[in-house]
């Protein structure tokens, strides 16, 4: 391999290590925070967006439901849990303009 593609290589590596590790040391010092948004951006925006994926994440389980009931039968709670908990709790439990992370 030539320098210059060594250096460039080099360069993509350090820059993603970089990249990666900065949302790294955020989250490491910040536990309990809650996303604060607008009420009207929440209310107008997200909510209709968390409502679409609570759609999307039931298509997909009943999509891979199949396939979890035949291989894991015990596991099947967990699966609709793992499934479908975040995007309802997003669209239908956190209260308006505060979402804990």
């Amino acid at each position: 391999m030539s320098k210059k593609v060594a250096r460039y290589f080099v360069g993509i590596l350090l820059s993603l290590l970089l990249l990666h590790a900065g949302p790294a040391f955020s989250l490491e010092n910040d536990h309990n925070a809650q996303s604060e948004v607008p009420v009207l951006l929440d209310a107008s925006m997200l909510r209709p967006l968390g409502l679409v994926s609570v759609v999307v994440s039931f298509l997909t389980f009943v999509a891979k439901a199949p396939i979890v009931a035949i291989t894991r039968p015990t596991d099947f709670g967990t699966f609709w849990h793992s499934s479908m908990d975040y995007s309802v709790r997003f669209t239908f439990v956190d209260p308006l303009g505060s979402h804990p992370e």
